[in-house]
């Protein structure tokens, strides 16, 4: 009972962030800013193909995402915390994080930094976590 208000009230937090960002003039000046889908992922070169849909949003202080099996609908990860933006620098500070029940508690607390690119509607984020080193492509949602 407890997971599924949490899944609830993510995904009620999702659909209002996404509104917000969406209507504030403000928040939506830099490029970066906005809701994002997962098209592409590469993990150490290797790409992966999750059977998950996997969305982002980004604010200019504040990420989060959430990912999900298409098939089935059930939640399979989620993250969010605070971010930063220095140019093509982007950093996040880890504050919550979920992957399939994994034990990632040692990734709260630390930051990692991307470098990203927007052309367009779409996103280009790379860097490393840990040891892992990571390549994906967004596609922004309208």
């Amino acid at each position: 009972m407890k997971r599924i208000l949490i899944y609830s009230s993510l995904a009620v937090a999702v659909a209002m962030a996404t509104a917000w960002s969406q209507s504030n003039p403000m928040h939506t000046r830099n490029p970066l800013f906005g809701t994002w889908e997962l098209s592409s992922q590469m993990l150490d070169g290797q790409a992966n193909d999750p059977k998950v849909r996997e969305v982002k949003m980004i604010s200019p202080e504040r990420y989060m995402w959430v990912a999900y099996d298409k098939s089935s609908m059930k939640p399979s990860g989620m993250g969010l915390g605070s971010c930063k933006l220095d140019g093509d620098s982007y950093t996040e500070h880890i504050e919550y994080i979920n992957v399939n029940g994994q034990d990632v508690s040692d990734m709260i607390g630390k930051d990692y930094t991307f470098t990203v690119k927007v052309d367009g509607d779409t996103l280009t984020q790379s860097g490393t976590m840990g040891t892992m080193k990571l390549s994906e492509s967004w596609k922004r949602v309208k």
